[in-house]
């Protein structure tokens, strides 16, 4: 154990560090008057700077912006000294600080203890008392910060620092240069200052590159830190406090400057994502103007003069609706998925919504012209059509049923009389597909085109070319349509399909008959028909 202090030396250690405190403390005060352009406070004259009022009214109005009253100065004598500190201490009120058991008489007389006592206060209230880390007192909170600034530091090639103290642990300088290191790398070199292992060398490193590129006043002098056993920690935990609240700035900056990038970043991405949207909205609407364009003509315009030439026209237009359509209304899918999700991040983040005229209802609008011109240009095109086949068709139907119904006559007609029985005309009926929805319909037939023996020929011809010739008025030919759509109201491309038609009439009627409003693979066979024989 080691033999205990004299009386002496604790004393001579309170001096020290009464001196030190005096240096420290004065010069952090005059940090903050000559910034307010105040007279400074000699270092040697700390305990009686403050005799008279001025100098502490001036320091206070510095630090925490409280107006100064007016005051007499000069003071010659005690009474107007005792005024002018009264109303310097009703400013300490007014700045909520708490000096315990500071009196006036402790200025006018000089006590030394007790005015370093009060510049303590004044430096805890406005440097250290804010400081707060993970909800600890101020100095631990100021430790805590140290130690995470210097985590992973060596202080020497076996251990990594640790700091526990604002006293014997800065003794080294290493703890300074880590601070400085760990924000400017660029001001110094911690390896060589860890090699160099001069403490005072390293403390004047860290004071020097401090006071001349961090602007951090310098508080302390090498002497204080290595010259005794154990330094100050108030003097410490003040100059420690500068480097805490001038890394605290820069680390407001980089945040700054990091939220100006991000905010300057997404307004860049989203502006560019928007003038992409509008280039390819342009795009895609000069197609929709020049397609409807070219549906807006007249047959005089197309020059339809042949059968030919309006299956061309017809296949042109399967063309368009089958391979050129669907990849501009995937394009217009693409651009409303596009500036849902534009304006979703815009919201999201808080920003205006994106306006512009290009946007996902014109486009829609700018289709449904186009699909009313479409409609209305094949509609033209297949009724014309009509006019060149129709009759066509119904001569070769006619010569071929004709032909059919003799075959079918001679066939059933067993004994050869020209007469068809009541059994050979159904089983005739029957074999040309001709279906009767009761017996009493059949019978009632029977009755009226039966001679004595039996159906005649010329009756059993007039009978099925009245049949199919009713099969061509919009009555019968949409309840046709109603039995390939199972009698539903609109009949599917799949249904269709399985009806075996030769292909062109397939393909016809695919591209010919309008599609349902709220499903392209359901055709509205009743508003063909009705169309088509309005129109003829």
């Amino acid at each position: 154990m080691s033999a205990p202090s004299s009386p002496s030396n604790v004393e001579a250690l309170r001096d020290e560090r009464e001196r030190m405190q005096a240096t420290t403390f004065t010069r952090w005060a005059n940090n903050h008057l000559r910034r307010r352009g105040f007279a400074t406070i000699p270092e040697d004259q700390v305990a009686g700077a403050f005799d008279d009022g001025i100098v502490l009214a001036r320091l206070l109005n510095a630090l925490f912006g409280v107006s100064i009253p007016k005051m007499t100065t000069p003071a010659p004598s005690d009474i107007v000294r005792i005024d002018n500190i009264t109303l310097a201490f009703k400013m300490i009120d007014d700045a909520n600080v708490k000096t315990n058991f500071l009196k006036t008489h402790h200025l006018i007389e000089h006590d030394k203890k007790m005015v370093l006592g009060m510049l303590w206060a004044f430096i805890l209230e406005y440097a250290i008392k804010g400081i707060s880390v993970d909800d600890m007192t101020a100095r631990e909170g100021l430790l805590q910060w140290c130690r995470k600034q210097t985590k992973g530091y060596k202080v020497n090639q076996a251990d990594l620092m640790d700091l526990q103290n604002f006293s014997s642990d800065w003794k080294s300088g290493l703890a300074f240069c880590a601070l400085i290191h760990r924000h400017r790398p660029d001001l110094l070199s911690y390896d060589d200052a860890l090699a160099s292992n001069d403490a005072a060398a390293n403390l004047e490193l860290a004071f020097s590159v401090a006071e001349k590129h961090l602007d951090i006043p310098r508080l302390l002098d090498v002497d204080d830190i290595v010259a005794v056993p154990r330094p100050d920690e108030r003097s410490v935990m003040t100059y420690v406090a500068e480097f805490f609240h001038r890394f605290a700035s820069e680390e407001h900056r980089r945040l700054a400057i990091d939220r100006v990038a991000a905010f300057a970043k997404f307004s860049r991405t989203m502006s560019a994502r928007c003038d992409e949207y509008e280039r390819r909205a342009r795009d895609l609407l000069a197609w929709v103007d020049s397609a409807a364009g070219k549906f807006s003509v007249t047959l005089r315009e197309l020059e339809v003069d042949t059968v030919e030439r309006t299956l061309a026209l017809l296949s042109d237009l399967r063309h368009f609706v089958v391979s050129e359509k669907p990849g501009k209304v995937a394009e217009m899918m693409d651009l409303e998925a596009i500036m849902a999700e534009i304006q979703t991040e815009l919201r999201v983040n808080g920003r205006a919504p994106f306006a512009t005229d290009l946007s996902s209802d014109a486009i829609q609008a700018a289709f449904d012209r186009l699909n009313g011109a479409q409609r209305s240009y094949a509609d033209m095109v297949r009724q014309h059509r009509l006019t060149f086949v129709k009759k066509a068709e119904r001569d070769s139907a006619h010569a071929d049923k004709l032909a059919d119904f003799e075959a079918t006559f001679a066939h059933f007609d067993a004994d050869r009389n020209g007469l068809l029985s009541k059994p050979e005309f159904k089983a005739a009926c029957n074999s040309l597909g001709v279906p009767f929805k009761t017996e009493a319909a059949f019978e009632a037939l029977v009755d009226r085109i039966t001679t004595d023996s039996g159906v005649p020929k010329d009756a059993f011809h007039k009978f099925l070319g009245d049949l199919y010739a009713d099969r061509d008025t919009p009555e019968e030919v949409t309840e046709s349509f109603a039995q390939l759509a199972d009698n539903g109201a609109f009949l599917s491309t799949h249904q269709l399909t399985s009806c075996a038609l030769p292909k062109e009439v397939h393909d016809y009627l695919v591209a010919s008959i309008p599609r349902a409003v709220d499903n392209d693979d359901l055709l509205d066979y009743r508003a063909f028909v009705a169309r088509t024989f309005k129109a003829l």
